[in-house]
């Protein structure tokens, strides 16, 4: 089939367009493929890592790494950013993330608690967004242990990361207002999101031959996650954020689309209705890149990423 000629910048024009089949078989091996790209990483001589294991609230053990630079060690108290990867809800992890995840920690002097949830494939939701919540709460309970600023507590995810990142916000807020307390989420951080199992939107139905991902792929990643046979028309509560009917009281958000992304136009419409609600948000839409354009080392890239740290740094330690 000849595809589409997107005006997309030359620099991601070769990142593989490949699409997926819904077949568990398939999904564990390629994020095995995924997972094996990390196995002889090594960090940076500037950053500590140091993994928790944490009991879930379902009785589940959650993995947290968390990622510190040498410069906090006798620092009393950080900025925190509670992480998740993205990877469709069905795959693992590989060392850009980690490699991404250093660079928010050294470039803001923060702690970042990298969170390794429950893949869909494994169990699909809530599992995921149970582990998700609970690495949260961890943290923020055991801020003094961790040397965390408890008011200076973000949660950030690219991709289905994304989706789980606003989706802890949510279900935070709302636990918070039963047990009439303060929002513990200074801010939330969204990379190119997932947000919408809806997929009805211009860009999710057009984008079906874009590079990494596609209409096709993001359809899947919906099925799997929020189990088989179940309508993603109508998802569960916290599972499809863009279904919450009200989002006034959330805390501040960065959400940041590519152009020739199926994921972008939910992006858009999030960040509106976060605005429409009272909510401040700072947005960023990366013209002629596609969906996890930053693994690409390009000027598009390095200009966007310097935005992105720029915000964040704003929004959670100044």
């Amino acid at each position: 089939m000849k595809k589409t000629a997107y005006a997309i910048d030359p620099a991601f024009k070769k990142m593989p367009s490949v699409t997926i089949a819904n077949k568990r078989w398939l999904l564990r091996f390629l994020s095995t493929l995924i997972s094996s790209t990390r196995l002889f990483y090594r960090c940076s001589d500037a950053v500590i890592t140091t993994t928790h294991t944490v009991r879930g609230s379902d009785n589940n053990s959650v993995e947290i790494i968390e990622i510190t630079p040498k410069t906090l060690q006798d620092k009393s108290k950080a900025p925190a950013i509670v992480y998740y990867h993205g990877g469709g809800f069905f795959f693992s992890y590989g060392r850009l993330h980690l490699k991404q995840v250093e660079t928010y920690a050294e470039q803001l002097q923060a702690r970042v608690f990298f969170v390794r949830y429950r893949l869909s494939t494994e169990q699909c939701f809530p599992g995921p967004l149970t582990d998700c919540v609970s690495a949260l709460d961890w943290v923020y309970d055991n801020a003094e242990d961790l040397k965390v600023d408890r008011d200076r507590i973000a949660v950030m995810g690219d991709s289905a990361g994304g989706c789980l990142a606003a989706s802890v916000t949510q279900h935070v807020a709302d636990d918070n207002q039963q047990r009439q307390k303060p929002n513990i989420i200074r801010a939330q951080f969204l990379i190119y999101p997932a947000l919408d199992s809806d997929c009805k939107t211009v860009s999710a139905q057009t984008f079906d031959d874009t590079p990494v991902w596609n209409a096709t792929n993001n359809k899947i990643m919906w099925q799997v996650y929020l189990g088989e046979g179940k309508n993603p028309l109508h998802p569960p509560a916290y599972a499809s954020p863009a279904h919450r009917e009200s989002l006034t009281g959330l805390p501040a958000a960065y959400i940041e689309s590519a152009e020739f992304d199926p994921l972008r136009d939910e992006a858009h419409n999030y960040a509106d209705a976060l605005e429409a609600a009272g909510v401040e948000v700072q947005r960023e839409l990366v013209k002629g890149a596609v969906h996890g354009y930053d693994s690409v080392d390009c000027e598009v890239t390095q200009v966007a990423k310097a935005k992105r740290l720029a915000c964040m740094k704003a929004m959670l330690c100044d």
